[in-house]
């Protein structure tokens, strides 16, 4: 998983790194396990001098045991992976005074389609194995690869999500 991943990512397996691409871009790769799945979700980011940042793409592999259905299963990784995604970026729930003050579907941020990246579903068929749970076992991998994405393009390591409110990574929140 973490090679196919990494491959289609275009990870330099001679050197182990990722491809420094152009500045302000970076990779990042991250690995899981949930409900009997594996999976790796390899992220590539550009984060602006401003500190915009933009996902550009997402890899991810994932392996269940036996694919019995490969076009629901990708539909379903694709869905956690955007799931993933929201939570990684943007989705966060605001207080003061004890009320909530994004409570309306408005101001609730969740990705939108210019947020989507260009995405890649890689399923590794097991046949010998038993079937495991698909559903949103592969959003474990986003945020963490998102998170050492950008810590390659600029250097700030996040540990909080989310990850870039507003769209902005900052170095100290």
């Amino acid at each position: 998983m973490l090679h196919a991943a990494a491959a289609r990512l275009g990870w330099d397996e001679t050197s182990g790194r990722p491809d420094p691409g152009a500045a302000g871009t970076g990779t990042g790769i991250a690995l899981g396990r949930e409900k009997g799945g594996r999976v790796a979700t390899a992220a590539q980011v550009q984060v602006a001098a401003g500190g915009a940042a933009r996902i550009l793409r997402l890899v991810t592999a994932f392996d269940c045991g036996a694919v019995v259905s490969p076009d629901n299963l990708a539909n379903q990784v694709e869905g956690a992976v955007m799931m993933g995604l929201g939570g990684a970026m943007f989705e966060s729930i605001d207080f003061a005074g004890g009320r909530i003050l994004n409570a309306s579907m408005s101001g609730y941020r969740v990705p939108r389609l210019p947020d989507l990246p260009e995405l890649e579903v890689v399923l590794i068929d097991q046949p010998e194995q038993p079937s495991a749970g698909g559903g949103e076992a592969p959003i474990v991998a986003v945020a963490p690869a998102i998170a050492n994405a950008i810590a390659h393009a600029c250097g700030v390591r996040l540990r909080s999500m989310p990850l870039a409110p507003d769209g902005v990574v900052r170095a100290a929140r």
